[in-house]
């Protein structure tokens, strides 16, 4: 999952503010953890968020927030950057959606997404978003095979993010 979304000049060992939406059970919540500087804080939110302990081995804190990030107002910080690890694949309107992300960042704040990539909806990826419909806006960070659909996932990154 660390391939997926480490970009060397994002994370240069300066405390930062991150948001993890859709975090799950964490797995890219403990990733983005091992890229941040000692001393970073990153906001694991999920209407069913994973157990996390408040301070990390580096130092970090992770706080779990149980709220939907589409509809609900989450009350964070301004951040640094926004992690979405499989989760906008659940937002139907994304066009409405980006205003709301781009308020949540300071200034020259980065978008991170890892997707899959397909346009053909199914059960467990309800809006897909391929690659091709990010490439004019995102760097793609890299690609690895998927266990769960044929075409794979990707991981790319928008700095300063402005919508697509």
């Amino acid at each position: 999952s660390v391939s997926l979304i480490n970009v060397p000049e994002l994370f240069t060992g300066e405390p930062q503010t991150w948001a993890d939406l859709g975090c799950g059970e964490g797995t890219f919540t403990y990733a983005l953890d091992s890229l941040l500087g000692a001393g970073s804080s990153i906001h694991a939110v999920d209407t069913r968020p994973g157990r996390f302990e408040p301070l990390t081995a580096k130092g970090n804190h992770i706080t779990a927030l149980r709220k939907n990030f589409v509809f609900d107002d989450l009350h964070l910080p301004l951040l640094d950057g926004i992690l979405m690890a499989n989760s906008l694949h659940y937002v139907q309107d994304k066009k409405a959606f980006y205003p709301k992300l781009i308020q949540m960042l300071r200034p020259g704040g980065v978008l991170l997404l890892v997707e899959y990539d397909t346009d053909e909806p199914n059960r467990w990826v309800p809006y897909p978003i391929s690659w091709s419909k990010l490439k004019h806006r995102f760097t793609k960070i890299g690609q690895l095979p998927s266990m769960y659909q044929t075409a794979g996932m990707y991981g790319c990154y928008c700095k300063p993010f402005e919508a697509p």
